[in-house]
């Protein structure tokens, strides 16, 4: 997870943009609606805003020391079958670890909850969430799940192993061109795609929550705020008691009729899928890409969600149909 220091996030703070300890109020909805309203109105205008606040939402406590959490699994500890290795990371939810399953003799990562939040019976639901949800599916861009339980009345949840980085890393790692992102960010709309198929919606697209593997293949992973379309009866919109939608996702990344708590289907990750993509064309090598593509990107950030792409196959058909591509095979042809 990407992370901030105190001194990076007060050397934010302008006198237009909103500084931390605002944000933080924010996300823990301590301020008046009016001020509330008038923040997502900056942050929908402000994409510096969007990716200090996104990674601001995202920041874990890695550098933490370990005794700070003595309950915290030491290299060797057994859960359930596996045998811890190394801690990879460390967020609100709770820790994630490489851990070795020795029966059938490979690495895998497994989720722990948090220790402080065990005995909370709707964390605990959102982890078996995203385990049942991402069992459902079988795809080669969506982090596979292999086993869930739990051991000591704590939950686990045992996924496939990605050796690489979130995708936000891979876009600051090396230089790289619109082309480029816009290959691996396709990968992530297939997954995306395939969420959708099963009834679906992710709720939390971002690049933090995209894995880029050595191999170079993306996978979407976190689906811990995936709803289905309609579950035991209920719309997408059904809240676990205790749980509210308000700031279940990232603001940043947010669709409108996300943050104004309004039913939600697949059309939200769409918007939150060309957010992300937007902002990474901004920092591309060979410019922010041509103007098609934006204009792609700006109907799946439409407003309206109505007005939005149908679909994420039909996002995707567009951002392949490359007009400058087509022009110059049909050139080739003719002179051939």
């Amino acid at each position: 997870m990407a992370t901030l220091s105190d001194t990076e996030l007060r050397a934010h703070a302008s006198s237009a943009c909103p500084d931390a300890a605002t944000v933080q109020a924010w996300l823990e909805r301590r301020i008046a609606p009016a001020a509330a309203a008038a923040l997502r109105r900056h942050v929908d205008g402000c994409a510096s805003c969007r990716e200090w606040i996104a990674a601001a939402a995202a920041i874990d406590d890695d550098t933490a020391p370990r005794d700070s959490d003595p309950l915290l699994p030491v290299r060797g500890t057994e859960i359930g079958r596996y045998v811890v290795l190394d801690v990879l990371g460390r967020g609100g939810m709770g820790t994630v670890f490489a851990a070795w399953d020795p029966e059938l003799d490979r690495k895998v990562a497994l989720k722990l909850l948090r220790s402080d939040r065990v005995a909370r019976p709707e964390d605990q639901r959102r982890l078996l969430r995203e385990a049942q949800a991402l069992a459902k599916l079988a795809h080669p861009h969506v982090v596979a799940v292999h086993d869930t339980g739990t051991l000591d009345g704590e939950v686990y949840v045992a996924m496939e192993f990605v050796d690489g980085a979130s995708l936000r890393q891979w876009q600051r790692v090396a230089p790289r061109s619109w082309r480029e992102l816009l290959r691996i960010y396709l990968q992530a709309g297939l997954g995306l795609a395939a969420a959708h198929d099963v009834g679906l919606v992710h709720r939390d697209f971002k690049p933090d929550n995209v894995l880029v593997g050595n191999d170079g293949r993306a996978r979407v992973a976190d689906f811990g705020l995936a709803r289905s379309g309609e579950a035991e009866g209920e719309p997408a919109t059904a809240r676990d008691s205790g749980e509210s939608s308000d700031f279940a996702g990232t603001p940043g990344y947010m669709a409108p009729e996300q943050r104004r708590g309004d039913p939600v289907d697949a059309r939200a990750d769409q918007f939150a899928f060309c957010r992300a993509l937007h902002e990474a064309l901004v920092g591309a090598t060979d410019g922010p890409g041509p103007r098609w593509l934006h204009r792609v990107l700006q109907r799946g950030l439409a407003d309206d969600a109505s007005a939005r792409w149908p679909s994420m196959p039909a996002l995707a058909r567009a951002l392949r149909r490359d007009p400058g591509r087509t022009w110059r095979r049909a050139a080739l042809a003719s002179a051939a």
